[in-house]
This record gives structure tokens, C-alpha cells and sequence, in this order.
């Protein structure tokens, strides 16, 4: 299972939160329920326009970057960031839980990809015990 580094001790198994992530999971493209070192699992999640998505804790404030193009080899980086906005569900939800996919490239024989060499990054909320009530946070090619 590949996620980006800044994942690394975050990411769990997303189980029957499948569901609300677009496409099938397969060999290229995986997805993760984000879980707190605290064991937390309900987030604040603030956007800027680079894109820049962090999610924080509500358990014990730590902050987990889930999506940052600056990290990514392939990524066209963007200079006007812009500040940081906390992300409302279409309800108002401000704590969720969150899940995220991320897509690789097909491996190639002639290159070799690292786990932050992905081409496709999809982040949901998920209103507790809501999943059908699910929302995109973020869809956004990276490549």
C-alpha cells in the first residue's frame, strides 16, 4: 500500500469507508482513512490555493499534512498560495472524519516512482456516522 511520505503513521485502513471514495481501489490507486498518532479520529481541515490541504486533530491538535504539491516531484508548484481556509461540509460540518486516495502512474520499466509520485489526489469528509452524507474536500491532478 503506497501513500506520500507526510502520511507515514497516519494512514489506516479505510474498511467500508470505501464507499465514499470515487473508482475502485486497485494496484495503482489506494485509499486511507487519516488516524491521529492520539488515535483520534475526527479532523479540522484547512485549504490554500497551491494546494495545501492540512487536517488537525481535534483530540490533541496535531496537524497532518494530507496533500501539499510542493512535495511532489511532478507537481507544477504555485507560487500565489493564498491563506489557509478552514473546510465547511454542505451542512456546516467543521470536525469530520477524513479520507483520502491517492493514484499513481503505471510503473514503468524506465523510471522509478517513489510514494510521493503520485498523479491524482481525492480527499473527503465524512460527517460521523454519515457516509452517505460525504463531501470532497479536494480532486486534483497532480502530473
Amino acid at each position: 500500500m503506497r501513500h506520500p511520505t507526510h502520511l507515514n503513521g497516519y494512514a489506516s485502513s479505510i474498511g467500508s469507508l470505501a464507499q465514499v471514495l470515487p473508482g475502485r481501489l486497485d494496484d495503482s490507486y489506494f485509499g486511507y482513512k487519516v488516524v491521529c498518532s492520539c488515535s483520534g479520529e475526527v479532523f479540522s481541515v484547512k485549504k490554500n490555493d497551491r494546494p495545501l490541504v492540512i487536517a488537525t486533530c481535534k483530540g490533541c491538535q496535531n496537524e497532518i499534512v494530507l496533500y501539499d504539491t510542493n512535495q511532489y516531484p511532478d507537481a507544477t508548484p504555485c507560487k500565489d498560495e493564498g491563506p489557509l481556509v478552514q473546510v465547511i461540509g454542505p451542512e456546516g460540518e467543521s470536525d469530520f472524519l477524513v479520507c483520502v486516495a491517492y493514484e499513481y502512474p503505471e510503473d514503468d520499466d524506465e523510471e522509478e516512482y517513489t510514494n510521493n509520485d503520485i498523479s491524482w489526489c481525492y480527499i473527503y469528509g465524512v460527517p460521523e456516522g454519515l457516509a452517505r452524507k460525504s463531501f470532497c474536500v479536494i480532486n486534483d491532478e497532480t502530473m
